[in-house]
């Protein structure tokens, strides 16, 4: 049994108290993954399918803000959750945290949950007051007063209403999503979303790029794109790397940012 955090809400209080309140309910101590930003959540998500291979566990994302078009919901984005073999998996659900599910054939649909009328159905079983179930639906800080709560009760087996919500088969713009430690840049292509010219050469926004399968194929000092180690079964993300150099730095990339 595993329980992973990932989440925006990444300072040293945040992530404490998260995995604080993780613990204390599942006596599980709960590894976290800080993020800055829904699409690096999204292939983070991925990752730790392929990390855990569908073994029990859970996995709780939440990268849900109050500003822009965030406000057009009443207190953040609703969350969902959804099962992939035998993980299962609560998030955000507005933005890209989920938008990889569908092109990794992970899952087309999930359950969307409202947060009050949940609190009100498991109410009585779980002791909630009335003043409890206002502080938890109006809270600032759902990844602590409510993600964990939830994924307890799912857990347990607590029926609790929800309804379907079927996921945007919406195109992914190239981008990267995450930068690692030695500035290689984790993109949101596949092999099967490139064409390469007759020289093996990719068109990028930084210039033609020789495709390399293999980083250790890639000659010192040059870009490329590869593939790399992040995605899921035979189907590992695309990145750009500089062979003892870092594609970040070289470029000036951040993750967000448009590569083809």
């Amino acid at each position: 049994m595993f329980i992973t955090i990932i989440n925006d809400c990444k300072d040293q209080n945040a992530a404490g108290r998260q995995a604080a309140r993780v613990a204390c309910l599942f006596n599980i101590a709960p590894t976290f993954v800080g993020v800055q930003s829904d699409i690096e959540a999204s292939g983070n998500i991925i990752d730790v399918l392929d990390a855990t291979e569908g073994k029990k566990g859970i996995i709780l994302a939440n990268v849900a803000p109050r500003n822009g078009s965030a406000r057009k919901f009443k207190n953040g984005t609703p969350f969902g959750f959804f099962y992939w073999r035998h993980t299962l998996v609560i998030s955000s659900v507005a933005g890209n945290t989920l938008s990889f599910l569908r092109k990794f054939g992970i899952a087309e649909s999930i359950r969307m949950m409202n947060i009050p009328h949940i609190l009100k159905a498991v109410a009585k079983t779980e002791h909630l007051t009335k003043n409890e179930q206002q502080r938890i639906a109006w809270s600032q800080f759902r990844s602590f007063d409510f993600l964990p709560r939830i994924a307890f009760w799912i857990s347990k087996g607590i029926k609790i209403p929800t309804k379907k919500y079927v996921l945007k088969n919406a195109r992914i713009e190239p981008r990267a999503w995450a930068i690692d430690c030695f500035g290689n840049i984790k993109t949101s292509l596949l092999r099967s979303d490139i064409q390469l010219q007759k020289n093996g050469f990719v068109k990028t926004k930084f210039g033609n790029l020789k495709f390399y399968p293999l980083l250790r194929n890639v000659p010192d000092n040059h870009a490329a794109i590869i593939i790399g180690s992040s995605g899921l079964g035979n189907n590992r993300f695309l990145e750009i790397a500089v062979q003892g150099k870092s594609a970040a730095e070289l470029f000036g990339i951040k993750i967000g940012d448009a590569v083809l």
